[in-house]
């Protein structure tokens, strides 16, 4: 009942071998895939770096996209993984690090938030109400993983007001202080090679 495509329609959206040609068809450019195979494959290839490795889908060994910063860190990330993880290699992009989010109601008005308050609440939560236009959102994630990728500045730049952001509350510190250092924290500990971080959780 909720407002999901059919099946084959996300795992056609989770495939990333797919989606370059999804977006062609929309005309616009991606990133080059300079590589594809498994992890054992990939192990016996010449490949360039600095590069981006990421798996083709829901990976067993891999769950995100990774920067290969060296040829020593590439390899040693193909060594850790099981031998028949399907994996992309593409190029890496500088630049701006930026996103873009779609807020598109269906017909029935049907939104998940609202949807979870009034099976918690068991009763109706009500229509939402319409949503103020030119408000910019400030994503400090994104912030400090781009700061982290060499952009410290974008930490010191100021947004136009009206604006909000996604951890931080005046009328709640704590809560915003924890957020936000397990946010830190979360993206520290990606940045640890692979083969310390399955050391430290045995």
């Amino acid at each position: 009942m909720l407002p999901y495509p059919a099946a084959h329609v996300v795992r056609r959206l989770r495939d990333k071998r797919a989606l370059p040609g999804l977006f062609a068809e929309g005309g616009f450019r991606t990133v080059a895939t300079l590589a594809e195979g498994t992890a054992a494959e990939l192990l016996g290839a010449s490949l360039p770096h600095p590069c981006v490795l990421k798996p083709t889908g829901r990976g067993k060994g891999m769950g995100t996209v990774e920067e290969m910063r060296s040829e020593r860190h590439l390899y040693g990330v193909l060594r850790a993984l099981p031998p028949d993880e399907p994996l992309l290699v593409q190029e890496k992009l500088s630049g701006p690090l930026g996103s873009l989010g779609v807020l598109r109601p269906c017909a029935a008005r049907l939104l998940l938030p609202i949807a979870w308050q009034s099976a918690v609440t068991n009763g109706a939560a009500g229509s939402p109400s319409s949503y103020r236009i030119g408000v910019t959102y400030r994503w400090l994630e994104g912030d400090v993983v781009a700061a982290i990728q060499g952009t410290p500045d974008i930490l010191r730049r100021r947004c136009a007001p009206p604006k909000v952001g996604d951890m931080w509350a005046r009328d709640d510190p704590m809560a915003s202080v924890v957020y936000g250092s397990q946010t830190l924290a979360k993206r520290v500990w990606q940045r640890v090679p692979r083969q310390v971080r399955r050391r430290l959780k045995r």
